[in-house]
């Protein structure tokens, strides 16, 4: 009896812990690999779930970061946040010397391509003061994309007074809407992930 009751508790145990995570296989790893020591480059690799069979994705000219890659639910596309050096007062004004773009690559390293514009110029209305789209996250049925977009408030002028919201797309970048809303003062919402069920 004793055994037998032993047995049951492990199998309750057992299938507890499992419900946490959803099921399927486990798939590919996919993570940011600096590629000097100073860390002013850095590269998406691809690997397996045990750790082997690092394949490089992406291949960013020096000073450009690639990271938060996210593996879309297919395998098929990563998406991931781009940092390209870009000095304030230019062309491409971005925060911090940094101009950020989200963008998608295929698994090979194929069809790399931005997803979501962001062009800065705080005179023009939205979106033309966006100065940084950030941290990008598959839906679980890899249809939409969440991100962060980062704006500038319109009396900008060489200060920091910016607000993040967290954003939805399309896959490929179409059909954009806000999530969480802009304050009149600077607030950052980062980071997003969806939940299992969407």
């Amino acid at each position: 009896l004793l055994g037998l009751l032993a047995v049951l508790a492990t199998l309750a145990a057992a299938v507890t812990s499992a419900s946490a995570t959803p099921a399927g296989m486990n798939g590919q790893i996919v993570f940011r690999r600096y590629l000097d020591a100073g860390r002013t480059t850095g590269a998406i690799f691809i690997a397996k779930p045990d750790g082997t069979r690092v394949q490089q994705v992406t291949r960013p000219r020096r000073g450009v970061i690639d990271q938060y890659p996210d593996l879309s639910p297919d395998g098929k596309t990563i998406v991931f946040h781009r940092m390209i050096p870009c000095p304030a007062g230019g062309s491409r004004d971005g925060m911090d010397g940094t101009c950020d773009r989200v963008y998608t690559v295929g698994r090979d390293g194929r069809g790399l391509k931005p997803l979501v514009p962001c062009a800065f110029d705080a005179s023009k209305p939205f979106p033309g003061s966006c100065v940084g789209v950030h941290t990008p996250a598959w839906s679980r049925d890899g249809s939409k994309v969440a991100f962060s977009y980062s704006l500038v408030r319109e009396e900008y002028d060489d200060a920091l007074d910016l607000n993040r919201a967290i954003w939805i797309a399309n896959a490929d970048g179409t059909g954009r809407r806000q999530v969480t809303s802009l304050s009149p003062n600077s607030f950052w919402d980062d980071e997003p992930q969806w939940s299992p069920d969407g």
